[in-house]
């Protein structure tokens, strides 16, 4: 048995919410896809830099002109270390963000094609808006705990 809802089926308030939840899952998405293209990019530059260091002391030994290059890809690989680190630091809050995403689209789905939950209920709707603020509720304790050790200064 489902529901077939159609967007004429939904009240204001009702469409309100689903915009806001669809804004929701549209940010972290957003959030999730430049923060693994950022850690990406910065590994490349590592892995670059890190050849470098090892080519230019094989083939610069001789020149004292070049002598700052193998300095510079050190001092590249050290720095985006450092950002791999401050990454890896956001890692928790990433995949905080990514379940809070993929468990409001569940739950967005099980109502539309009216699932176990939202069966044989007065309101689907408001089992729904139930369902998504308590999804809701624990991403942002996940958030809070996660900030809490951040500004604590324990790093992993």
């Amino acid at each position: 048995m489902t529901q077939d809802l159609s967007e004429s089926d939904f009240t204001s308030a009702q469409h309100a919410y689903l915009e806001y939840i669809k804004r929701l899952s549209e940010r972290t998405t957003m959030a999730t896809r430049t923060r693994l293209v950022t850690i990406h990019v910065s590994w490349i530059i590592v892995l670059l830099a890190g050849a470098g260091v090892a080519l230019a002391e094989a083939v610069v030994v001789t020149d004292t002109a070049w002598t700052w290059v193998p300095a510079t890809l050190g001092f590249v690989v050290v720095v985006f270390q450092g950002i791999d680190r401050v990454f890896g630091r956001t890692s928790e809050g990433s995949r905080a963000e990514d379940t809070l995403r993929r468990e409001l689209a569940h739950e967005q789905r099980c109502w539309r094609v009216g699932a176990a939950d939202y069966r044989n209920v007065d309101s689907p709707f408001d089992v729904l808006v139930e369902r998504c603020e308590d999804v809701i509720k624990k991403y942002d304790d996940t958030m809070t705990a996660y900030y809490a050790e951040l500004a604590g200064g324990s790093g992993k």
